[in-house]
């Protein structure tokens, strides 16, 4: 009850808690959780700004996209005459890299939840209750998104992780693939390691094939046709 009391003093901070007190705790909780979805909402756009600034990747208005969705849809739309491994590097950058490496706008949210709330993160290997609430509000869909984005764009997906099934069928898509383990570092400082799927080309098994029109047969012909196919079968006659 002690902490349920630190969020909303008109809860007693000990004894057995009413109904009351704990509908009035779910709300809190409730809010502060939105409160926090709101934050990492405002600072991963913010990041997210910052970068595209950085790649130039601008609106008709030669300004930053104002919505998270539509600035990542733009870092995975391939420019003319782009090269496949400057696109790979700008998609990780905008969808991966902010999961996995800079992560200075969940620590910002980390320090709002602080002040704002007086909590204080206690040393733990675990993850804190900000970055479960980042991951559960954005990773999946960022993963889904980039998957689909880098297949349609340039034909090519990338796994931190590749699925066994994959590995297996050697297919994605319903489409064979090839896939490399690639290692790099990115901007100077983010080290990126996993594994790129590629469609395999179908240029080197294509067959042309040429249409060939019937030649009508004559009478005559047919009948010696059809009696040397009689032959050869062995069908003996009907008496």
């Amino acid at each position: 009850m002690k902490f349920a009391n630190h969020f909303d003093k008109s809860i007693p901070c000990s004894g057995n808690p009413s109904e009351d007190d704990l509908g009035k705790y779910t709300k809190v909780l409730l809010a502060i959780h939105s409160n926090i979805c709101n934050m990492l909402r405002d600072e991963i756009l913010k990041h997210l700004q910052s970068e595209s600034r950085k790649h130039d990747l601008m609106d008709e208005n030669n300004k930053p996209c104002k919505d998270v969705i539509d600035i990542q849809f733009l870092a995975l739309k391939m420019k003319d005459k782009e090269s496949r491994e400057i696109y790979l590097q700008r998609a990780l950058i905008f969808l991966k890299i902010p999961q996995k490496h800079n992560k200075e706008w969940v620590n910002q949210v980390k320090i709002r939840v602080k002040e704002q709330y007086a909590i204080r993160w206690p040393y733990s290997g675990e993850i804190n209750f900000v970055e479960r609430i980042a991951k559960a509000l954005f990773y999946d869909d960022w993963n889904q998104r980039m998957r689909r984005g880098m297949w349609n764009e340039a034909n090519m997906v990338w796994y931190d992780r590749l699925p066994a099934k994959i590995t297996k069928q050697k297919a994605y898509e319903n489409t064979r693939v090839k896939v490399s383990r690639r290692e790099f570092v990115i901007t100077g400082e983010h080290f990126m390691k996993g594994h790129l799927v590629e469609k395999v080309s179908d240029d080197a098994v294509v067959v042309k094939l040429t249409k060939v029109s019937p030649v009508p047969l004559s009478k005559e012909d047919y009948m010696r046709k059809a009696e040397s196919l009689w032959m050869e079968k062995g069908v003996c006659e009907l008496e």
